[in-house]
């Protein structure tokens, strides 16, 4: 695959070669700095400023924005200005790679136009860019991280119902299938001595490690926070025996 690295006017200056094993390459003797590729979106939605073209192409799926792509985490400041300055009335998004020099060029773009930076967050996969973030969660993980830092900025977003209707929404999914959802809240609540201590603590661990309890299995690793709370004997018994202790139990993201 080839990809024009173009100037401000538009014109070639270089070009950049992927190969089949994902190897990139540009023009020997070609110019990158401030060099861009454009994909084409929506009029009147925002931009996004990305470093490679696979990132941008999964932006532009996930959202239909228009994307342009600076092909190095150097080159987003440059690139950055010169896409305020041709259209200074679109609100632009600078999409940082989740490395050391993605973050730090990313934090300087997005001061030089005054425009927020959004890193990729993983919660089951790993990588660095929006397009690893798509491979290993989806392209709705993708939308929905990009349209939070867009409310986080402006507010609320207004859809038009062809792009509601259009929205693929996930299945919440389980911690633990089939009793514990994603986000989920679980009670055990039994007789004092029978094992809920032993019970939440196995459902923990099954939650981190993958694993099965109880014929229940965790469908992916998770990393999980536990909260537990007990409700003690005495200040229960208007409402429940005294040898009776309700556990909660909270699996947080």
């Amino acid at each position: 695959m080839l990809i024009p690295v173009l100037d401000a006017a538009s014109r070639l200056q270089s070009l950049q070669r992927i190969y089949p094993d994902g190897t990139k390459r540009f023009l020997v003797g070609g110019k990158v700095q401030g060099g861009r590729f454009t994909i084409p979106g929506s009029q009147g939605k925002p931009i996004a400023i990305c470093e490679g073209f696979a990132t941008g192409a999964s932006i532009h799926m996930a959202t239909g924005w228009a994307v342009d792509v600076a092909f190095s985490a150097h080159n987003l400041s440059t690139v950055a200005r010169l896409v305020k300055d041709r259209l200074p009335d679109r609100e632009i998004l600078i999409c940082g790679d989740a490395d050391e020099a993605g973050r730090k060029k990313g934090e300087e773009a997005a001061k030089a136009v005054n425009f927020p930076l959004v890193i990729p967050h993983f919660t089951t996969g790993s990588g660095t860019d929006f397009n690893d973030l798509h491979q290993s969660e989806g392209i709705e993980a993708v939308r929905s991280q990009l349209e939070a830092a867009l409310i986080k900025r402006q507010g609320l977003v207004a859809l038009d119902m062809s792009e509601f209707l259009s929205m693929k929404i996930p299945d919440r999914g389980y911690l633990l299938s089939p009793i514990l959802p994603v986000q989920g809240i679980g009670i055990l609540y039994a007789p004092r001595g029978v094992g809920k201590t032993f019970a939440a603590l196995s459902v923990a661990v099954a939650v981190a490690s993958g694993g099965a309890v109880f014929n229940w299995r965790a469908p992916l690793p998770k990393k999980r926070s536990m909260w537990m709370a007990k409700c003690p004997p005495r200040p229960c018994r208007a409402v429940c025996p005294p040898s009776w202790v309700a556990w909660l139990f909270r699996l947080r993201r």
